[in-house]
């Protein structure tokens, strides 16, 4: 009986020589088109999953409308009525037809992941770990999206009449296919209410498609989004046993469903760290911009009157950073300790010698009561949470040694809004590390690793990072880098770039660890940070430059823009006059300075750290020691 029902679905659907054609090119056209661009563009393989996920909202269209007009058949041939007259006869049949719709999906699947897997090992970045992203990622942005247009379609065809099923149908596609992200963004712009709290639930499709890829972490397999796809079948399912099921049938077939449809709910709507580049402002990269803008006249700077001088971190990154921090400080007896801690982390309690103390807590910074006047033994800070771009999740993390993800001394400048760029921190004196990281993936760090994912070392910052990343050491210097990124970071481009590097008349030989970081829209200081004896880069080419930038002081960095500027690029040099205020006194020094010599003493404050003047007061003292001379 199966297989005279299995039989008489596939004899509908290729029989009829519209949903013959439509569905030969469902499973054609998509990969023959993706092969051919991709190799006439000489593209890589995650270029190639942007191309796939940015247009994937095609296969739930095709399949949405395919599965309503393969079903709608029934109705339009009057073989509702003779199916009826059999024991589950309907039932049987729609099962079928579904479940042969689904398996065209499965076959189309399984052929993009051969496409994709042939790329990746052509290039040389297939590994194990980069082959289960592909399959898990391609599972879920193709075939779940398309199993979703089955069950829709299948809905439609069974409850509606043609145009409200037509309307339903361009609902869907309109509201998974993010063209009203810019509408829902003006409404939030307008009224101060995440719209996208409620419009995220119908976001189907892989976020930050239209951004360069991240090629450390590929594209978004969350949970969250597994839930999301999975609500909607489950709804429609429930639709289409509604419709099917006689009532004492269908009641415990209903109640599963609305159960698994809540749970769905419920983790789409847990705190996580997720990993959204778009022009949303409440996730997106925009995100901190918005926060520091918002709170600009409540930024507090202090400086620490103590040290800390040991730091122990036991952490785990499933759904966000969860972190328990032990503390050892130099100063212990002080009434109060003050603390900088990245706003987005949450923190659960604060205990001092193992006993709760009090603490308060405003934007990034949070200050502890040493109320019994007690010799500080250990100070014990049990957090959680995460950053818009800085993402800590079972699917990569990156948290680098700028960013106040684990408590610093003092209350720091964290956020720069003339440059939209977390600023480079880090403490005054080396601290002794030891952390533990609770977590499947390998995790990766400018410190020595003891064990897997336990690191330890005396640094003045902390790095952690995890995902699709490899390590190669070339003269000495061992090199972390997303390997997915095969244009950029081949190992030849690599070990180029650090022999160039290494043969600079720059003085590098403390660096032991360069670390890669993708593309996440960082700011100017983001783009490359040292400290100790290792470096963060957002590129490897000419990292010997980036490197001498990033030994500059931050309220320094113009003056060094403006000596570029008017060495190599005149008409940039006439738009600083703009807005550096200084450009004045720099052209009147050059006036009375033989020009190497200026620029020899431009040097030698721009990278004494010490000398904390304004380039101002520094431009200033030239002169006078020039008019006193």
């Amino acid at each position: 009986m199966k297989n005279n029902l299995m039989k008489i679905t596939q004899k509908i659907l290729f029989h009829n020589k519209v949903l013959r054609i439509f569905t030969e090119l469902i499973i054609t056209a998509p990969p023959i088109v993706l092969t051919i661009w991709g190799i006439t563009h000489e593209v890589s393989s995650m270029d190639l999953q942007l191309i796939l996920f940015k247009f994937s909202v095609i296969y739930l269209i095709a399949f949405m409308f395919l599965s309503y007009e393969y079903i709608y058949k029934l109705k339009s041939n009057l073989l509702m009525e003779c199916i009826n007259t059999t024991p589950k006869g309907a039932i049987s049949i729609i099962k079928n037809k579904i479940s042969l719709l689904c398996t065209i999906a499965a076959i189309e699947t399984l052929v993009l992941i051969l496409i994709n897997s042939i790329f990746a090992i052509s290039e040389g970045s297939l590994t194990i770990q980069y082959l289960m992203y592909i399959v898990v990622s391609i599972i879920l942005n193709i075939f779940l999206l398309s199993v979703t247009g089955v069950f829709s379609g299948a809905f439609a065809a069974l409850k509606m009449k043609k145009i409200p099923a037509y309307l339903l149908m361009i609902f869907i596609t309109v509201m998974t296919s993010r063209i009203l992200d810019i509408l829902w963004l003006a409404f939030y712009s307008s009224t101060n209410i995440d719209i996208f709290k409620i419009t995220g639930l119908f976001e189907l499709t892989a976020p930050s498609t239209n951004w360069t890829p991240n090629t450390a972490f590929g594209y978004s397999m969350l949970p969250y989004r597994f839930a999301a796809i999975i609500f909607w079948i489950i709804i429609f399912t429930l639709g289409i046993i509604l419709s099917l099921h006689k009532i004492n049938k269908r009641k415990i077939k209903s109640v599963v469903c609305i159960i698994l449809s809540i749970i769905c709910i419920m983790v789409y709507y847990m705190p996580s760290s997720k990993v959204i580049m778009d022009q949303r402002n409440i996730d997106g990269p925009n995100a901190d911009y918005e926060y520091y803008t918002k709170h600009e006249d409540d930024i507090t700077i202090e400086k620490n009157n103590f040290n800390i001088t040991d730091l122990s971190m036991e952490i785990s990154t499933n759904l966000m950073l969860k972190a328990k921090v032990v503390i050892k400080v130099d100063n212990k007896n002080l009434e109060k300790y003050k603390f900088t801690l990245y706003h987005g982390y949450n923190i659960q309690n604060i205990k001092i010698n193992g006993e709760d103390a009090e603490f308060n807590r405003k934007l990034d910074y949070f200050e502890i009561n040493n109320n019994k006047h007690d010799k500080i033994d250990a100070i014990t800070i049990n957090y959680n949470g995460y950053s818009s771009r800085y993402y800590s999740n079972v699917q990569g993390s990156i948290l680098p040694g700028f960013l106040p993800f684990y408590p610093m001394a003092g209350y720091q400048e964290v956020y720069d809004l003339n440059y939209q760029s977390f600023v480079p921190n880090h403490s005054d004196v080396n601290i002794n590390f030891d952390v533990k990281v609770s977590s499947m993936k390998q995790f990766y760090s400018n410190l020595n690793e003891n064990d897997k994912n336990h690191f330890s070392g005396n640094s003045k910052s902390l790095t952690l990072i995890s995902g699709l990343y490899k390590t190669i050491t070339i003269e000495d210097i061992r090199v972390v880098y997303p390997y997915p990124d095969v244009k950029e970071l081949s190992k030849n481009n690599i070990e180029k770039y650090i022999k160039n590097f290494k043969a600079s008349n720059i003085d590098n030989n403390k660096i032991k660890t360069i670390i890669i970081l993708p593309s996440l829209n960082q700011g100017e200081f983001e783009t490359v940070y040292s400290d100790n004896n290792y470096i963060i880069s957002r590129w490897v080419v000419d990292i010997q430059d980036d490197y001498v930038k990033s030994l500059i002081s931050k309220h320094k960095l113009e003056l060094y823009y403006c000596i570029d500027a008017f060495e190599n690029d005149n008409e940039y040099y006439q738009e600083t006059k703009d807005y550096f205020n200084f450009t004045i006194l720099f052209e009147e020094n050059l006036k009375k300075y033989d020009k190497t010599v200026f620029y020899e003493e431009c040097n030698k404050y721009l990278y004494d750290s010490d000398d904390e003047r304004t380039i101002d007061e520094f431009l200033k003292d030239l002169l006078e020691v020039k008019q006193y001379a």
